[in-house]
């Protein structure tokens, strides 16, 4: 008896309505230049620059125009123009005909002054191409299939990677994740995904080597979509290395394999 009547007063505690409405009053959202550029050696340099827009604006894409920006590499300088928003995998709106040179030891810097005086600056590497040796598929007894992807990793070095399997019939996403070779004691690395492809789809395996920037930019980016509507989930800061501004200026490097599904 004793332990109902101590119960009893938190049971109509929470049977009652508790929704009370609360206006707050944030602070004017001061919006900031976007910039995502990746050198891709062997493709020409391509720029995406936009401005940020607040988590209650509708959904758009503000671009950057009539920036100068420059990329200095090597006792070399070269500037891109804008051309309006074009799309080759990845959203752009700067390049250059100019093509990003196989150079492993330069620095690369950028460059960025926009019509309304902001600069913002940045500097990167181009990290070296790490290939996959084999591509092998396992599969299971349901007929479904995945990529069981085998490459080298270099043991003398502290190196950074990201996976991607992509099913190229409907463009979907297999896998992608990034990850460390601290996790694994030996050279010779295999990486899989799950059971789910099937007879005849083509599809392409990606093996990134990344710069720690890329990695830890890649790994924040992951951390604001989980965050993003979770109201029990921790603020997710965007990390960049963009000097006076967001985003990421970045070496490529990556080996892709495309094949059909036996």
């Amino acid at each position: 008896m004793k332990q109902f009547i101590f119960l009893a007063p938190v049971i109509i505690l929470f049977s009652c309505n508790m929704e009370k409405e609360i206006d707050l009053k944030l602070p004017e959202y001061e919006s900031k230049i976007v910039v995502e550029c990746y050198l891709n050696p062997g493709s020409d340099f391509r720029l995406a620059l936009f401005e940020s827009v607040s988590y209650f604006d509708a959904p758009q894409l503000p671009t950057v125009d009539s920036a100068l920006v420059i990329i200095r590499y090597n006792g070399n300088t070269d500037t891109l123009d804008y051309i309006g928003l074009s799309f080759a995998g990845k959203y752009f709106n700067y390049r250059s005909s100019t093509i990003v040179p196989a150079d492993y030891t330069s620095q690369f810097t950028l460059e960025i002054i926009d019509k309304r005086g902001r600069r913002l600056t940045a500097s990167t590497t181009i990290p070296i191409l790490v290939p996959i040796d084999t591509v092998t598929i396992e599969t299971n007894t349901d007929s479904l299939s995945f990529p069981l992807t085998r490459f080298t990793d270099n043991s003398s070095t502290a190196d950074l990677y990201r996976y991607q399997v992509e099913e190229n019939n409907f463009g979907r996403e297999v896998t992608d994740f990034q990850f460390d070779d601290k996790l694994f004691e030996t050279s010779q690395v295999a990486i899989g995904s799950n059971y789910s492809l099937k007879k005849n789809d083509q599809v392409t395996v990606s093996l990134f080597h990344l710069t720690r920037e890329h990695f830890e930019f890649l790994e924040s980016v992951a951390a604001a979509v989980d965050a993003n509507g979770n109201p029990f989930g921790q603020p997710a800061v965007i990390k960049s290395n963009i000097n006076g501004g967001l985003g990421i200026f970045t070496g490529v490097a990556v080996d892709q394999k495309t094949f059909l599904i036996p």
